[in-house]
């Protein structure tokens, strides 16, 4: 999936921030330097760094309102931060 800043602004808290451990999802260092957004958007991630940043995220996004949950896993974080360490 491609980062949107579309994505990023419905995957906030309700307090309209983001988790250190959603940021840590996309490869986005805590806290975050500057300038973080502008550096993620348009990076491809994988579904599972996808899931863990909307997990932390407080509430779904609107369009997996009436979905069922995503399952996530215990090793999904530490997954999601050693893809992106590789890439």
């Amino acid at each position: 999936m491609k980062i949107t800043d579309d994505w990023l602004i419905a995957n906030q808290t309700p307090r309209g921030a983001w988790k250190a451990k959603q940021l840590l999802a996309i490869g986005v260092a805590w806290p975050p330097a500057q300038g973080w957004k502008q550096r993620v958007i348009g990076r491809e991630i994988g579904i599972e760094q996808q899931r863990v940043f909307e997990s932390f995220a407080g509430s779904r996004p609107s369009f997996l309102a009436n979905s069922a949950p995503l399952p996530l896993h215990r090793r999904s974080l530490s997954f999601a931060i050693s893809a992106c360490r590789r890439s």
